[in-house]
């Protein structure tokens, strides 16, 4: 359910900067055990009414129970999709914004932390994100485009090590995150969309990269359980 106000932001102080993107700063709250994702003061995302914004974030829901319906499809569970609340509101210029409210898996990881150590997740873990994987490609079968599996960082990286990231989410998505209890989480759901609807070389090479990054990251999965059996 997404909540109207009249106030601006910032919230009170958080307990924790847990991540920034590009385009917002993750913030933590250890008594709520939420995450509010903001969008930058030079990165802003504004509507010229409540209703626009309501219609953008009802948007953002849609893109969530696309997932959903077709992970489920795919076994996969639907707590592995973080759910969002969103709030809208005035940000501190006074235009119309709104924010996201999520889970915060304190202890998480995102796949770029977790890193080499990705050899050493839990068979059940692998199997669960390879159906994550498996459900971009689902999406891209359908949909032609993928969700937003890789995310962006706060870094500038150089056209060579931006296509890596993307053709290798398994170990640089900053989008999907293993908990402390070894389970998958993804953390932002939003399904790659032109704004115009037009498709531009740009988001077709973007779009195909992932999918091929999808397919190598199911490969090394495989290859890992393989190798495990081989060994016991």
């Amino acid at each position: 359910m997404s909540k109207e106000v009249g106030i601006h932001l910032p919230f009170i102080a958080p307990d924790e900067i847990v991540g920034e993107s590009k385009f917002r700063t993750v913030q933590g709250y250890i008594e709520t055990k939420l995450v509010v994702k903001t969008r930058k003061a030079y990165r802003p995302r504004v509507f010229d009414s409540v209703a626009s914004a309501t219609s953008a974030l009802d948007k953002e829901r849609r893109e969530r129970e696309t997932l959903i319906t077709l992970g489920r499809e795919m076994g996969v569970s639907d707590a592995f999709i973080t759910s969002s609340e969103f709030v809208v509101h005035a940000n501190p210029s006074g235009h119309i914004t709104y924010s996201e409210f999520q889970e915060w898996f304190k202890g998480g990881k995102t796949l770029s932390k977790v890193g080499s150590n990705i050899w050493n997740l839990p068979d059940q873990t692998l199997e669960e994100l390879d159906r994550i994987l498996q459900l971009n490609i689902r999406v891209w079968k359908e949909q032609g485009t993928s969700f937003d599996i890789v995310g962006s960082t706060n870094n500038t990286y150089s056209a060579l090590m931006e296509l890596a990231r993307r053709l290798l989410p398994l170990f640089f998505s900053e989008n999907i995150l293993i908990d402390d209890h070894n389970n998958v989480r993804v953390i932002d759901h939003r399904i790659n969309k032109p704004k115009s609807g037009f498709r531009s070389v740009k988001d077709k090479v973007r779009t195909g990269s992932e999918i091929v990054g999808s397919l190598l990251s199911s490969a090394i999965i495989q290859a890992i359980r393989i190798k495990r059996k081989v060994e016991q």
